[in-house]
């Protein structure tokens, strides 16, 4: 499965802490997942689509030292 992926940046949290963000979205088929049914609707017009759209925002966070002390760079 392929990603198309955008990074976002780098940010910095409310407690000081490193933040990095990044954004993907794929489509999936729904035959993959044995949904192959279709919901029809009047003049045979497809009420569900054959594909699956998943959308990712994705915030990765370093986490605090064990001290207390804000982690640092690196």
């Amino acid at each position: 499965m392929k990603l198309d992926t955008t990074y976002l940046g780098l940010g910095t949290g409310m407690m000081g802490e490193p933040r990095a963000a990044c954004w993907a979205v794929t489509e999936l088929p729904r035959e993959d997942f044995t949904l192959t049914w279709q919901k029809m609707l009047t003049h045979g017009i497809a009420a569900i689509g054959s594909t699956i759209r998943v959308e990712l925002d994705i915030q990765v966070v370093r986490a605090a030292q064990m001290d207390g002390r804000p982690p640092s760079a690196g």
